[in-house]
């Protein structure tokens, strides 16, 4: 609800006001409310919320100097943003520092630690924006790492899959090799079992689904798994949108005649 978001920012800008420049909880309060903003951002698309959210996690790092218990996650929300920054406007020195951020953080805490699952998804970026092959190396070998140190029911844990699942799929489209493929396919019908049971990768999958090429090509499917991901509350706007028009121009293309 757009409402309850805008509720929830008024009130983050109030407890803001409530502790000005000098104030112990000041950084804590910059920090909820650049979070409050991103989400918005992810939300809506609005840029001047995710500068602002930039410029408040800045300010937010400043007063959490290396020793202060937040600097982690201070470095961690900034490079989060600064990768978002760097998905809109191909700034490279955006994903420069959002990396660096990143891996200072991971310095800090031991591979695995749930705030530090972003680093997977910018060395993805990296790859996809900039067709840098070791940076898809490098996405593999950390979600590998994370996966590690976490059960099966550590609540991050369907995430790193889904996230290792994009990264094979992704070494496949570059290389078509068809052990690829197969992992690809496997790792994602794992990842079912995770809640809330659908996930990025499986966007890939309806394409898979979709392809006359593959030895998985199944229309139906494609189209079942398709209403489930459309149907996801977790899911941003955004991402349903561009997402579905994506997935359904390759489809009208693909699908049989008698199965339309």
């Amino acid at each position: 609800d757009h409402a309850d978001l805008d509720r929830a920012i008024a009130f983050h800008y109030e407890a803001l006001e409530l502790t000005p420049v000098g104030h112990p909880d000041r950084s804590i309060s910059l920090n909820n409310l650049a979070n409050a903003l991103s989400a918005q951002f992810k939300q809506f698309g609005d840029y001047s919320d995710l500068e602002k959210a930039i410029a408040f996690h800045y300010e937010a790092l400043e007063l959490r100097p290396v020793g202060h218990p937040d600097h982690s996650s201070s470095l961690n929300n900034l490079a989060c943003a600064l990768s978002s920054r760097f998905e809109q406007l191909g700034d490279h020195a955006d994903l420069d520092r959002a990396i660096a951020f990143h891996y200072e953080a991971l310095e800090l805490h031991p591979v695995g630690d749930p705030q530090l699952n972003n680093l997977p998804g910018v060395h993805l970026t990296q790859f996809v924006k900039l067709g840098d092959h070791p940076a898809l190396d490098q996405t593999v070998s950390l979600n590998l790492k994370c996966m590690g140190s976490m059960n099966n029911a550590h609540h991050s844990y369907g995430r790193a899959l889904s996230m290792l699942a994009i990264a094979v799929h992704m070494k496949w489209s570059s290389l078509k090799h068809g052990i690829d493929l197969e992992t690809f396919v496997d790792l994602s019908e794992r990842v079912t079992k995770f809640p809330p049971g659908t996930y990025r990768c499986h966007w890939n999958l309806v394409r898979v689904r979709m392809d006359h090429e593959t030895p998985y090509y199944d229309p139906m499917a494609a189209l079942e798994l398709l209403d489930q991901l459309l149907c996801n509350p977790l899911s941003t706007k955004q991402a349903l949108l561009k997402n579905a028009c994506a997935i359904l121009g390759e489809m009208s293309g693909s699908i049989d005649p008698a199965l339309r």
